[in-house]
């Protein structure tokens, strides 16, 4: 696929996940901007987790998305008002809730769901090595303002705490 605003949407690097923008839609289904953004507004918690925000706050679809987004269109085609699509694909979605409990026991994680904990694993991993090294700093830099600041002989420094701040973090 291309880059953000191509006609197939563009996507991203590291997850491979297309993301398709309003004006990409917008040409695909023969649409005006306008009414696709009134139409993936009208969508509201069934595109949510399909929905993300782009630069200059521009409304971003990933390939389930574009399919809820198509489905609606398709019902609209079938001779529903927008309201009533909405309706009936939420219907749907419960039906497929209800009808999909599966028994105990067979819930054997398939390979995308092991992926896709794996690389969450990992980031998670990231963060707390980040953090680890973040308190380490501060603590150094808590140090070093105590010492600044605790003296045998106050008369001999008069720094105040947020010059104190500026030598611990700037050096100055």
């Amino acid at each position: 696929m291309g880059r953000l605003g191509s006609p197939g949407g563009h996507t991203l690097d590291r997850l491979q996940v297309t993301m398709y923008t309003v004006n990409d839609l917008a040409s695909r289904f023969d649409l005006h901007p306008k009414s696709v953004r009134d139409r993936i507004n009208s969508l509201g918690p069934a595109v949510e987790a399909y929905l993300e925000r782009g630069r200059n706050n521009a409304i971003l679809l990933t390939d389930g998305g574009l399919a809820v987004f198509d489905r609606l269109i398709q019902l609209e085609r079938e001779g529903h008002t927008t309201a009533a699509a909405v309706q009936r694909m939420q219907n749907d979605r419960q039906d497929e809730r209800l009808s999909s409990v599966e028994p105990e026991g067979s819930s054997a994680p398939t390979a995308v769901y092991v992926d896709l904990i794996s690389e969450l694993r990992s980031r998670v991993e990231e963060q707390a090595k980040m953090i680890a090294f973040f308190q380490t700093q501060m603590a150094e830099r808590d140090d070093q303002i105590r010492a600044l600041t605790s003296s045998t002989r106050p008369e001999l420094i008069r720094i105040n705490r947020w010059q104190a701040f500026r030598i611990a973090f700037l050096g100055r």
